[in-house]
């Protein structure tokens, strides 16, 4: 889905529509042929399905990755800091 029918559906999504109905009108509004068959339409939402998977998946690991260096600096903020003395 390009960035343009995304916006158009989150647009439909808070003026109150269900997601997966936003979804569906958008690939009608913004088809070329001017409709949809069942089968052409089910491609679409599958496609964007994958999308949003691929996306979120990406997101969850970014999120994963700050979180692991978030606790390793907090590990070590807390730590007090022992200072060795070197005999000459």
């Amino acid at each position: 889905m390009l960035a343009y029918e995304e916006e158009f559906a989150t647009v439909l999504m808070a003026s109150g529509l269900a997601r997966m109905m936003s979804r569906v009108l958008v690939c009608l509004y913004t088809t070329d042929a001017g409709g949809l068959t069942a089968a052409e339409l089910a491609a679409r939402l599958e496609n964007i399905a994958r999308f949003l998977d691929f996306v979120s998946e990406g997101i969850l690991r970014s999120a994963e990755q700050a979180r692991e260096v978030l606790s390793t600096q907090g590990a070590y903020r807390g730590r007090a800091v022992r200072r060795v003395r070197v005999r000459r």
